[in-house]
């Protein structure tokens, strides 16, 4: 969701261009022109300098990656344990490796991005991207009639199996991969299963949550246009129609 704000126009930006490919998507997709976002780290005293790595991370890492480096430091190192599970991971050794070949890896082996609360894609060794969703745009990669894209319903393709992408020789998401073409089709897409899996076992039920896709991006109207803000738990979600007012006549 750290694309470029399509639906607003020039001052939305672009996701621009990676090795001569047109980035798919923006905000609110789970094409690359949604997820991937350039990250600059520092930490003049450890990290190297003038490193570039195409690896995947995510900004969940930020967290438990300052927390290592802490307990490194000052050698609290049964400080963070106990914490329970820990939605990122520590990337030092990949800052430290990046840009030197067959030493740079993530320590993600799969990512998985989500639409909305929908899981919609999955990430393997920051190379091959299976999408179970894509998104239907209205123009271009945008939907200016709405907010931004849909996750659900008639917003999306659903692919059944999900549909493969190299995102090292195709960072532009335009061949798909299949089992006549791709000689270890198999092999990634039962790791995508298997992906899955890991996945869905590592998440305690917990309360649905309003999910902001459902309400307009001008938080400050949000009292305004929603029924019990700020839970927006009401009849009007069963008609979205009802859930907004004109945001050009207010």
């Amino acid at each position: 969701d750290n694309g470029p704000f399509l639906e607003r126009g020039i001052e939305g930006g672009s996701a621009g261009k990676l090795r001569n490919a047109e980035i798919k998507g923006g905000k609110g997709q789970v094409w690359e022109g949604g997820i991937r976002v350039p990250g600059i780290v520092r930490y003049s005293s450890k990290f190297p300098k003038g490193r570039v790595t195409e690896q995947a991370v995510s900004t969940m890492d930020i967290f438990p990656t300052t927390i290592a480096i802490v307990d490194r430091e000052l050698k609290f190192r049964t400080r963070t344990k106990g914490a329970g599970i820990i939605d990122g991971k520590d990337i030092t050794s990949l800052i430290m490796s990046a840009g030197i070949e067959g030493e740079e890896k993530s320590p993600h082996d799969f990512m998985i991005h989500y639409c909305g609360d929908i899981l919609s894609a999955v990430r393997i060794d920051s190379r091959y991207k299976a999408l179970f969703y894509s998104t239907v745009w209205e123009e271009g990669y945008a939907c200016p009639t709405a907010t931004m894209c849909e996750c659900v319903g008639s917003g999306v393709r659903q692919h059944s199996p999900p549909i493969l992408f190299d995102l090292l020789e195709d960072p532009g998401e335009e061949r798909e991969l299949t089992r006549e073409n791709f000689p270890a089709y198999d092999q990634i897409i039962t790791r995508v299963d298997n992906a899955v899996k890991i996945h869905l076992k590592s998440i305690d039920d917990s309360p649905n949550q309003p999910s902001q896709v459902k309400m307009t991006q001008t938080p400050l109207l949000l009292p305004h246009i929603c029924c019990n803000f700020p839970s927006c738990e009401c009849d009007k979600e069963e008609d979205p129609g009802k859930m907004f007012y004109d945001l050009n006549s207010l």
